[in-house]
């Protein structure tokens, strides 16, 4: 029977993930994920990426994607980056809980690529980050090597066709395509993955992306084996609902999207905070509602062919960095923005 993996090549567009000298992690994550895609199409899987050239999507808008199509599981490709250059070395796989496919996918890989030379930092669990947590099969994000490391980045360009076959064969051996007898409860002992909490940004041992998204990075709980099904990422479109009302605006080219609050005086300038940018309407409505639910005031504008979510407004600087800080602490990433306009 045919397996569907989704491949995720992480960043992309304007947000180009961790940058270390010319380097840029959006390019080296594209190329490995399409030579391991590549790989394991060869082998007789079905591959469907996120991505094959340089475009920005949300977390929620990749996580989208990968439950629209199904699949048996959601491999993504990240470098990791360390606050000074050289500090860090290794590989390591992130997975949302013990899901037993998501660990032998990352147990496996991680022991393939110390076999070619990198530092095995083993498996995390990080329930924070949105395309392990809303993604509705199993899931691993992987981090092949420090981006501001030079031993990895040697290892990464010397071996780049290695590291591709060594990530494949670890996902086969994992998820073969045929078995030959019913499977059984496995006994093969897998090392605990360490809980952390995160605070403001997505994270991936002290990287942080710049802009919002991966709103990435409630969680959903597991039961001892199998895996909970993640939440519908929005409800069902009807007439009167959030999202068909946002595709009626955003059609509408005389619509203006971000109303200003009429209970405050009008300043030619209002400050927000941007906490998502989505390219579908599913996703941005979800943020919105989860933003509403905690007591925040969320509104979306469209900027070019994505739609922006902002949380405010306040009326300067100083406030919306105490808004950031309060957003960041309830586990967002946050950019600071502006909305010119001219009173009355």
């Amino acid at each position: 029977m045919s397996k569907t993996i989704i491949i995720d090549p992480g960043h992309g567009g304007f947000d180009p993930g961790a940058v270390y000298e010319n380097r840029k992690e959006k390019d080296d994550n594209l190329r490995l994920a399409l030579a391991v895609g590549q790989e394991l199409q060869n082998a007789g899987y079905q591959i469907i990426y996120t991505r094959t050239d340089d475009r920005y999507d949300s977390p929620y808008d990749k996580a989208q994607i990968a439950n629209s199509a199904g699949g048996d599981l959601f491999l993504s490709f990240h470098r990791n980056f360390a606050e000074t250059p050289d500090l860090y070395q290794g590989v390591q796989a992130l997975v949302y809980d013990k899901n037993p496919l998501a660990l032998r996918v990352a147990k496996n890989v991680n022991e393939n690529l110390e076999e070619i030379g990198f530092k095995n930092l083993g498996i995390e669990s990080r329930k924070e980050l949105v395309v392990l947590r809303r993604t509705s099969m199993p899931a691993v994000l992987l981090e092949v090597g420090f981006i501001n490391s030079k031993e990895d980045n040697r290892l990464f360009d010397e071996n780049f066709d290695a590291i591709a076959r060594a990530i494949a064969d670890g996902v086969m051996a994992a998820l073969p395509l045929r078995t030959t007898h019913a499977p059984t409860a496995s006994t093969e002992q897998v090392p605990p993955i360490p809980q952390t909490t995160s605070d403001a940004s997505q994270t991936t041992s002290g990287k942080t992306n710049q802009m919002s998204a991966d709103a990435q990075h409630a969680p959903v709980e597991a039961a001892s084996a199998p895996v909970e099904k993640a939440r519908s990422i929005a409800p069902e479109a009807s007439p009167s609902d959030p999202v068909a009302d946002m595709r009626r605006q955003l059609a509408d080219a005389s619509c203006e999207p971000l109303p200003m609050p009429e209970e405050k005086p009008m300043p030619r300038m209002w400050y927000y905070v941007q906490v998502g940018l989505f390219r579908y309407p599913e996703n941005a409505v979800y943020l919105m509602e989860q933003l509403k639910g905690q007591g925040y005031s969320a509104v979306w504008k469209r900027i070019g062919g994505l739609i922006a979510i902002w949380v405010g407004p306040v009326d300067n600087l100083d406030e919306a960095v105490v808004l950031q800080r309060k957003l960041q602490n309830d586990g967002y990433e946050t950019l600071i923005v502006t909305d010119d306009y001219i009173g009355k």
